[in-house]
């Protein structure tokens, strides 16, 4: 909605005006403002006032992107060569992380003869490139 430019006829001389007159006028001008207030809804806002972000509340405009879906499936596409790298079989360093021997929460015994390893991490550092 466009604000409606108005162009307004100048103030009269007020030293010139009698009490009535002075009466009469701001009347009219109260008329003038009740009518353009209830014209249009004044909201405001974060992005047409100095209210903060959080007071928008939970009406707050979403952005939304200039970029177009493309047609393609997520992931990899056909005849694409995807790579994976492997576990080696002989690593550098072994990391032996032992089996705590009480539960933390209950303090119970933990049997060790049903501990069963349930994934194995490879780390690989990555050299830095050269400069």
């Amino acid at each position: 909605m466009m604000p409606v430019m108005v162009k307004l006829a100048p103030l009269p001389d007020l030293s010139t005006l009698s009490h009535p007159e002075k009466d009469k006028l701001i009347e009219k001008l109260h008329a003038q403002v009740k009518e353009a207030l209830a014209g249009k809804s004044i909201r405001k806002d974060s992005h047409n006032s100095s209210v903060p972000p959080s007071a928008d509340g939970l009406k707050k405009k979403k952005t939304k992107s200039l970029r177009k879906p493309s047609d393609k499936k997520v992931g990899g596409q056909p005849g694409h060569d995807g790579t994976t790298l492997m576990q080696t079989a002989q690593p550098t360093e072994i990391v032996v992380h032992p089996l705590p021997s009480q539960c933390d929460h209950c303090h119970h015994q933990l049997p060790a003869d049903g501990a069963r390893v349930t994934a194995r991490r490879q780390v690989i550092d990555i050299p830095l490139a050269p400069r």
